[in-house]
């Protein structure tokens, strides 16, 4: 049976990312590109089956068009491209038919532990998004681990975000994260247990 899986900031081929002097405390913890790049398709497949689904919340890869390329075709899954900022290559005609579709934001509902649970996917972290109030998820990229603002059930899923270690994180893993959420009214919206009491 096939499984979903959420990532997002590979960001292939981007020295900026390994440059400690540049990143300081955020520099990921390889000693080239090349190793960066081994590491983050090694995990991938890892736990990314050929016939899983897999969320990519943008970012793919700075690297020229034909080396994105050769990246892609190597990745485990059938990709679901959430576009970010850094997609010069990834949508590039050479590159684009390895996702199964690309699109700016995406809703998905599924039943998570006898729960219909709406999934909000973009590439950058927003304060309010849709049935916020009703325990809806929020997963985005972008800010490599350093959004911590957000409240309610948002996560960075992106490669260097609070949970994922370099890998594609499970549903199975998410939803462990989200346990540990709560939802605060940022707007007119309230907390269900709250809208209940005030009716």
């Amino acid at each position: 049976m096939s499984q979903k899986f959420w990532t997002s900031d590979n960001h292939f081929f981007h020295k900026l990312t390994i440059n400690p002097v540049l990143m300081g405390d955020r520099c990921r913890p390889f000693f080239s590109v090349i190793e960066m790049n081994e590491t983050l398709i090694e995990n991938w497949n890892s736990v990314v089956m050929p016939d899983d689904e897999v969320y990519h919340l943008g970012d793919v890869s700075l690297g020229k068009v034909t080396l994105t390329k050769e990246i892609l075709d190597r990745l485990n899954g059938k990709i679901y491209l959430i576009k970010g900022n850094h997609e010069h290559s990834a949508l590039d005609k050479k590159c684009i038919d390895r996702f199964e579709w690309v699109k700016d934001y995406f809703k998905l509902d599924l039943m998570i532990d006898g729960v219909d649970t709406r999934i909000c996917m973009f590439h950058y972290p927003i304060a309010v998004w849709d049935k916020a109030h009703h325990n809806a998820w929020c997963l985005h990229g972008h800010s490599h681990g350093s959004y911590t603002s957000g409240v309610g059930k948002i996560l960075d899923v992106g490669v260097d975000g609070p949970i994922s270690n370099y890998t594609p994180l499970s549903l199975e893993q998410i939803t462990e994260y989200m346990k540990t959420r709560n939802f605060v009214g940022k707007d007119h919206h309230l907390p269900e247990t709250e809208r209940l009491i005030k009716g």
